[in-house]
């Protein structure tokens, strides 16, 4: 296909509690499956908060917003020190042209190299603070975490990679440009 294929353009919106902004940026929907709706991002796109870039993307990037689970997964691609990014989060919802979620700190990562490790440990123990979390968002969002953590470290469908692979592939034809 053509340079610059047109694709819906949505914007990926992670929130803090209560309602508080966070990060936006835009990706391409690819389709979905039944896994969710999985998305591009090429290299190149604006991370904001607010009116802010805050970081340019250095790689391209293949994401999954699943249905109704508690996180939403990002491959780095190319990247020479993560492969897989999982944020946990509430579930994604569509809010118009928004797929819009609230961060809730913990992420799990794993490595080129393979190694699958929970993060953002010091930041979730902050805001349940700050923020004031209450005690049942807390102990769901450590499940959650620690069962992301496995499903990521057994390489599980989808976190296996194969159909981030096939959505990666399918983009990178269509050769969409950054948002």
């Amino acid at each position: 296909m053509g340079t610059g294929a047109a694709l819906e353009i949505v914007d990926v919106v992670a929130e803090k509690w209560g309602g508080r902004a966070h990060y936006r940026a835009p990706m391409h929907v690819l389709g979905e499956d039944e896994h969710g709706i999985w998305l591009w991002g090429p290299r190149g796109r604006a991370i904001r908060r607010g009116d802010e870039v805050v970081h340019t993307t250095r790689e391209d990037s293949v994401a999954l917003a699943p249905r109704g689970a508690w996180w939403f997964a990002s491959w780095w691609l190319g990247h020479r020190a993560v492969e897989l990014y999982v944020n946990i989060n509430t579930p994604v919802e569509r809010r118009g042209s928004d797929l819009v979620y609230v961060d809730l700190d913990l992420d799990v990562v794993r490595t080129v190299d393979g190694e699958a490790s929970i993060v953002d440990q010091d930041e979730f123990a902050e805001h349940q603070v700050v923020l004031g979390y209450p005690a049942d968002l807390i102990a769901r969002t450590e499940a959650e975490a620690a069962t992301a953590l496995r499903l990521v470290a057994d390489r599980a469908t989808p976190f296996d990679g194969a159909a981030a692979a096939a959505w990666a592939a399918t983009a990178r034809a269509l050769d969409l440009p950054a948002g």
